[in-house]
């Protein structure tokens, strides 16, 4: 009996003080936020000389040539708006600088300069959707190219793309399928939906049946190696039951020779990915990765398998349910593996290489801490030459000598995980500015020197008990009330015109709809609630005291506008696309204008949003994704429009739409695609514009006519 009354003592101890621990204000987490996913990875045949890999990261597509040690944005020629599923090499890639792209809505782009720049090739049968891609390895010569649909079906061209055949039928999922470098005249395999591995010794012309899984698995990735002619021997990922190795002859009477399931890889555990080494006649090695445990090698064939994952890293947000994606996805080897030992592999948690045969792996870091997030102007530039700038993972830098000289402003700041950042409209007088990140908001009053931190989300005892109670195994949500449960993620910072007086601030979230503050950010309510839906964007009329408007953009829900200070939201234009743009005219009062950028293209509304109509830009596709978008009054009554068209660089449009003209050509030449355009305060006297990349900032001090990069912090 004492000892159970101990055990009690014990444990009622134990929750004070974590309790206790809990209810201490340790900021926002910094440990690789947000997680640099890795969609897809290909490594250039030639890595052993020229150091070229490509990963997709965010959907974006980035290019290392020094072994994944600095990374480059590839986005000329890209307009994709889907996401990327594959990319495939010339085995000639050192000669033919070819390589192809595939998307899951956009069709297949092909590059024949590395990468620089892009072009979109007729897709096979009008399938938009493509799951992957496979290259001949003799693509030189033949020019065989395959595609796997996403929804069904394989198709092959032998001209580079433009003319396509479907050699399965669009009824036939394909869920794996390889065609091995160096293997010129052996066969290519396929495994379909249904647990069928077929086999074409004709670079995909034909297909023979070869193996069907007996026990209803499905098949997730295959790999081959032939040992003559018509001997081959096919390793099968599956889904539940590990790698099943199967060897025969391929002949007009296809025979299987025996097949085996391999020990020591988790059972009822996905293979996301196998490969076999370069050398696989002379050494026998193999790898596979799976979704949870991460790499396994064997020695002999794939007859046994060890964990190789020392090194390697997870997150378990890859097991919630809205994401619920692998933790390890693909390997890589180097074709001169042998030698330089190295292997790559993508993961949720980011990108792995091993140049040791997979003994040990460490993580490349594919986006760099000094990307930059946005920007934001001083409302007195032209007299103080103040900006800041937010990067993605190293927080602020100000500079006050038009960026000539940076200084980075960090200190009282939980997280260097930054959103956004916004002056207070009274900045000379008050030194405010505002910035956001995960569940946080942030004020400083000595311009940026030092900031005050307000806990968005609810932190009290019953956060802190229900904490305890999941690591007890109980559900996280008992103790909380409604209001209690939702976290916050801010999006977008917007003070009032007239902050001085009314110490209104407004900020978009990610789930929570809006929220406003009314003395300066001390205390925060819900202004406006939709469910989870992101606020995109959120921008507030010049004239905010008297006509108390803003517009809101809100992801697969359309444009909302509120005339009464936030009390009742309207929505005004239903539209469903994910990143609607807002910019609200700084002569609003006069003109009631209005831009959005929607599914339906560049709307605008001269009216206060009571109608909008489509602004029709010649030899402009109306499926053009538009990721930055200003109202710019150059000269005296004079208002164009400047846009950042993805893949197609900025361009300058007046007001009717019917003259379109590119500007600041060479940014896109470079790849730098712009996030972000921030006009001067005093447009109209300093004709300054700043164009805003991941990588880079330009500055045009002539409205746009031409540009030049801006000094970065470092």
């Amino acid at each position: 009996m004492k000892t159970l009354q101990n055990r009690y003592k014990q444990l009622w101890v134990a929750i004070l003080v974590k309790g206790l621990l809990l209810c201490i204000d340790v900021g926002d987490p910094l440990a690789h936020t947000p997680h640099d996913v890795i969609g897809t990875l290909e490594i250039s045949p030639f890595y052993h000389i020229d150091e070229t890999l490509f990963v997709v990261v965010q959907d974006l597509l980035q290019k290392s040539t020094d072994g994944g040690i600095t990374w480059k944005q590839l986005s000329r020629g890209l307009d994709n708006t889907h996401t990327i599923t594959s990319i495939a090499i010339s085995p000639s890639f050192d000669a033919d600088t070819t390589l192809f792209l595939s998307t899951d809505g956009d069709g297949i782009y092909r590059s024949t300069d590395a990468g620089l720049s892009w072009l979109k090739i007729n897709p096979p049968a009008n399938q938009s959707k493509i799951r992957a891609l496979a290259i001949s390895p003799t693509y030189a010569s033949d020019r065989i190219l395959l595609a796997t649909g996403t929804e069904g079906g394989l198709y092959r061209t032998n001209d580079e793309g433009n003319i396509w055949n479907e050699v399965i039928k669009a009824s036939v999922k394909i869920a794996a399928i390889d065609f091995p470098l160096g293997m010129d005249g052996n066969p290519l395999v396929i495994g379909d939906n249904k647990g069928m591995i077929s086999v074409s010794r004709d670079y995909g012309d034909t297909w023979k049946q070869f193996f069907r899984l007996l026990n209803g698995d499905s098949i997730s990735c295959v790999a081959i190696s032939s040992t003559a002619n018509s001997d081959l021997t096919v390793f099968i990922g599956t889904e539940t039951s590990g790698v099943i190795t199967i060897a025969g002859t391929v002949t007009a009477d296809i025979i299987i020779n025996n097949s085996l399931t391999g020990t020591g890889i988790p059972l009822h555990e996905p293979v996301t990915s196998l490969t076999i080494s370069p050398n696989y006649r002379q050494d026998s090695i193999a790898y596979a990765s799976t979704w949870h445990t991460g790499v396994f090698r064997s020695d002999d064939g794939a007859k046994t398998w060890k964990k190789f994952s020392t090194g390697l890293t997870s997150d378990p947000q890859a097991d919630i349910w809205r994401f619920k994606a692998p933790h390890f996805s693909m390997l890589r080897l180097s074709r001169s593996f042998s030698r330089d030992r190295t292997i790559f592999l993508s993961g949720y948690d980011g990108l792995f290489k091993s140049t040791d045969a997979g003994t040990t792996w460490f993580q490349s870091d594919t986006l760099s801490g000094d990307l930059i997030t946005t920007l934001a102007l001083s409302p007195k530039y032209f007299l103080d030459s103040t900006i800041a700038i937010v990067t993605f993972l190293h927080g602020i830098y100000l500079s006050k000598d038009d960026g000539s000289t940076w200084e980075h402003i960090n200190r009282g700041l939980h997280s260097n995980r930054l959103l956004d950042i916004a002056f207070s409209p009274s900045f000379s007088s008050d030194d405010t500015i505002f910035t956001i990140s995960n569940h946080s908001f942030y004020k400083s009053t000595v311009k940026g020197k030092s900031w005050q931190r307000v806990n968005l989300r609810y932190h009290g005892w019953r956060r802190s008990l229900s904490t305890i109670l999941v690591s007890l195994g109980l559900p996280e949500m008992l103790l909380l009330r409604d209001q209690e449960k939702e976290l916050t993620f801010p999006t977008v910072v917007v003070p009032s015109p007239e902050f001085r007086s009314d110490h209104t601030i407004y900020l978009g979230t990610r789930y929570q709809g809006i929220l406003k503050s009314s003395n300066s950010g001390q205390d925060w309510s819900k202004n406006f609630s939709v469910l989870r839906r992101k606020i995109t964007s959120l921008v507030i009329s010049p004239d905010y005291n008297f006509d108390k408007t803003l517009y809101a953009g809100i992801s697969q829900e359309g444009i909302y506008k509120t005339d009464d200070r936030g009390k009742t939201w309207k929505c005004i234009y239903q539209d469903t696309s994910h990143n609607i743009l807002l910019v609200i005219s700084p002569d609003y009062k006069a003109d009631g204008r209005v831009l959005a950028t929607t599914n339906q293209g560049l709307l605008e509304t001269h009216n206060h949003g009571k109608d909008w109509d489509k602004i029709e830009i010649s030899n402009i596709d109306h499926n053009v994704s538009y990721q930055a978008i200003a109202l710019a009054k150059i000269r005296n009554d004079s208002k164009i429009i400047i846009v950042s068209l993805k893949g197609y660089g900025i361009f300058k449009i007046d007001s009717s739409g019917e003259h379109m003209s590119e500007i600041c050509p060479d940014i896109l030449y470079k790849n730098y695609p712009i996030k972000r355009i921030v006009l001067s305060p005093s447009l109209e006297t300093d004709q300054r514009i700043y164009f805003v990349s991941d990588e880079q900032i330009f500055k045009s001090v002539n409205g746009g006519e031409t540009c030049t990069p801006v000094n970065r912090p470092s």
